[in-house]
């Protein structure tokens, strides 16, 4: 039900017993979950870390052999994070960007 509500209406409210959100499902989405990028890699170490630290300095999270790290501007962001675990030696498997659904809004706003 929310998969078609995200896709047909361009704003939406979120209700527990009172508003909690309302507004256009990006905005909700981004508001509060942010933006995020996940680089897979062959391998994290701590200089790989360390050197996305020093060009992101938001959230890093470090999941099995992956990033996830908090992005303000990921077009403009992004290629400064590979280029940094580049300049490290970390080879790079993919980059993909984390959309949360508005589902996950939702229940992040109703479990809160």
């Amino acid at each position: 039900m929310l998969d078609e509500a995200e896709r047909i209406c361009d704003r939406v409210g979120i209700l527990k017993t009172k508003l909690l959100a309302v507004g256009p499902p990006e905005k909700l989405r981004q508001s509060l979950w942010g933006r995020k990028t996940v680089v897979q890699l062959e391998r994290v170490n701590d200089a790989i870390v360390a050197a996305v630290k020093k060009v992101a300095p938001e959230n890093a999270e470090v999941v099995d052999n992956k990033l996830v790290i908090d992005v303000v501007n990921p077009e403009k962001e992004n290629p400064d994070i590979v280029d940094a675990i580049g300049a490290v030696g970390g080879r790079i498997q993919f980059v993909s960007a984390v959309s949360p659904t508005l589902e996950d809004v939702y229940l992040k706003l109703v479990r809160s």
